[in-house]
């Protein structure tokens, strides 16, 4: 081939086959270089070299600007709910799902539960078929 810079086909393929590698590591140098930068910048956080200026603004007194949110009253109820249904659970009282003004369940027949036992598991075969 006149005018070509290799000789055979061979140094064509190594010649790009160079060009290639040396894309590759370059590539892959900057993908470690960036790496660990964004490690470094998260890694700096964590040691307290958070963001520069005031700590955000803790609402106390009612909802936040914009009308969005719970007021801290709301929060506080919720919490002493949650707290106590907790608790009530622990000790011994009824679960989180009960209800006194509902009838109590009756018991099933030993027929009755075989045949629902077998509808879940006909409707259980179905559903996989389905998918």
């Amino acid at each position: 081939m006149p005018g070509a810079d290799w000789e055979s086909p061979d140094s064509y393929h190594d010649a790009v086959m160079k060009a290639f590698l040396r894309t590759l590591v370059l590539v892959a140098a900057a993908c470690l270089l960036v790496s660990q930068a964004e490690a470094q910048q998260w890694r700096g956080r964590d040691h307290g070299q958070g963001p520069k200026g005031p700590p955000p603004q803790q609402y106390r007194g009612g909802p936040p600007p914009g009308g969005g949110g719970m007021s801290y009253e709301q929060r506080e109820r919720m919490r002493q709910d949650m707290s106590s249904a907790r608790r009530g659970y622990r000790d011994g009282g009824p679960p989180p799902g009960y209800d006194p003004r509902r009838p109590p369940q009756r018991p099933m027949a030993p027929a009755e539960r075989d045949r629902l036992r077998q509808d879940i598991q006909n409707a259980n075969r179905d559903f996989e078929r389905r998918r």
